[in-house]
Order: C-alpha cells, then sequence, then structure tokens
C-alpha cells in the first residue's frame, strides 16, 4: 500500500512515471522509511520510551517534563538579567530562626559583583543543561528533541545565547503532557509533523502536473507509521490495510494539530 500511495502523491500511475519520478518515488519511500526509524532510534528509545514506561508503572511524568522546562526557563531568567545587568540588582537577605526576614540585615551587591555572582549561576546551569543534553541525566525527555525541531523547522543552531534560549523554551512548552497527551501520542505527533515537512520539501522537487491532494499526505504518512507498527492496536478501524479511509485520514489530522 505504501508503494502505490507514494504514487498517489504524484498523482500518476507507477507505470506512467519517467524514469526521474520512478527514482524519485523509490527514494520516498526509502528516506520516509529512514526518517521514522531515526525518530525510534534515538527519540524513542532515549526519550519517550522511558517516560512511556513511566506512564504505564503510574508515576507523574509530567512532573518530569515540568522539571526540564523549568530548568531552561531559569537560564532564560538569568541570561536576560545579565544582558540588562544595568537595570537589575542583586541582594542578599537574612532571615531569623522562625524565617522571617531580618529588614536590617539585607545588603545591596553591587553591580560589578552581581556580575561575577550571575556569571557563577549562569556556568552552573549551563554545565547541569550541557550534562542533559550529552545523556549524562536520565531525564533529557524533551530538551534534545526540542533542540532537533528548533532546527529542522527554524534553522536556529544550538547557541548559549538569550535570543536562543527563548526561542528553546517556547519549543519545549508546547511538549508539555496532559491526560489526553501520552508519551507515545507525542511521539506519534512528532513523527508525523517531521514526515509531512519532508512531502512538502519533495512533492516540490518533483514538480508534479498536478499536486496532490491533502488526504493523499495523510494517508502516505499513516502508512507509513504503520509499517512501523505505530498504529494503536486497541483500534479496530485503523488495523485493515484497506478500507476506513476517513478513520485513518483523521487519525493522522489529529496528530498534526498537536
Amino acid at each position: 500500500m505504501i508503494y502505490d500511495l507514494s504514487s498517489m502523491l504524484l498523482n500518476e500511475e507507477y507505470e506512467n512515471l519517467d524514469q526521474y519520478h520512478k527514482e524519485m518515488i523509490l527514494a520516498l519511500i526509502f528516506e520516509s522509511l529512514c526518517l521514522i526509524n531515526t525518530y525510534l532510534d534515538y527519540e524513542w528509545e532515549l526519550h519517550y520510551k522511558l517516560l512511556d514506561n513511566k506512564e504505564s508503572d503510574g508515576m507523574n511524568h509530567q512532573e518530569l517534563v515540568n522539571w526540564e522546562i523549568a530548568d531552561v526557563e531559569e537560564i532564560v531568567k538569568l541570561l536576560r538579567i545579565r544582558e540588562n545587568i544595568n537595570r537589575s540588582e542583586i541582594s542578599i537577605k537574612h532571615r531569623d530562626e522562625r524565617g522571617n526576614l531580618i529588614s536590617q540585615d539585607n545588603i545591596l551587591v553591587d553591580p560589578e559583583s552581581s556580575k561575577e555572582i550571575l556569571d557563577k549561576l549562569i556556568d552552573d546551569r549551563y554545565s547541569k543543561f550541557d550534562d542533559r543534553i550529552k545523556g549524562r541525566y536520565n531525564t533529557n525527555f524533551i530538551t534534545s528533541n526540542s533542540i532537533l525541531s528548533v532546527a529542522i523547522n527554524e534553522g536556529l543552531e544550538y547557541e548559549f545565547t538569550l535570543k536562543y534560549f527563548v526561542r528553546l523554551h517556547e519549543q519545549m512548552s508546547t511538549y508539555k503532557i496532559s491526560k489526553n497527551k501520552s508519551a507515545r501520542r507525542i511521539f506519534s505527533s512528532l513523527v508525523a509533523k517531521s514526515l509531512m515537512k519532508f512531502l512538502d520539501i519533495l512533492i516540490v522537487e518533483a514538480e508534479p502536473k498536478v499536486a496532490p491532494m491533502m488526504k493523499q499526505k495523510h494517508l502516505y504518512i499513516f502508512s507509513a507509521m504503520r509499517f512501523f507498527g505505530m498504529i494503536p492496536i486497541d483500534s479496530p478501524k485503523l488495523i485493515p490495510p484497506s478500507g476506513n479511509y476517513s478513520e485513518k485520514e483523521d487519525f493522522i489530522k489529529d496528530l498534526l494539530k498537536m
């Protein structure tokens, strides 16, 4: 089925295609399956699978995801303060045994010392962030994935700047997990969106006489994902290889909307 659907993307029967477009069809199938396999090898095995297992164990996976988001949010705050140090201030406060502030003991840190304190805090937070993306922590559920998404979707390479981390934090915040978004479903959404971008690029290069309908793209993505067993087996209408096309298209539409 995936072979037939790939030809449909060019709105031509395979037998009627010239040699260039026949080779493009084969490349489409090979490269799209390699794309899914790459996501399975790295994002699923290293991140989402662990998160999915924690869901099965009844653990609060939302807290783990929020922890990563909070870490990056703190880096954003520190970098923003450092960039605007002339309009910022650091103070040291003292509390008594009951936790009440002793106002007369408050000390306002001078600008030069504030810079040194901020630089040490930023270095510390960056070191921990670097450990996470290099796999030294097992709580890298969405950080590396978000770095990859920003690079693919916007061409922004990873750099330790305020502008980059603001965008990274925005991307990570889209992966907040709720009861309606399991780790498995979020991963499937990531794959579906990446395949859609890949198809759009390839179709432009192929220059078909008639542009494919969105339904044809949806069904191709569904077929490619089913090839890797990414379709839930508890949905009987999605399992048969033929028929029920509207349900299969709706399944992909829902993933693309996430």
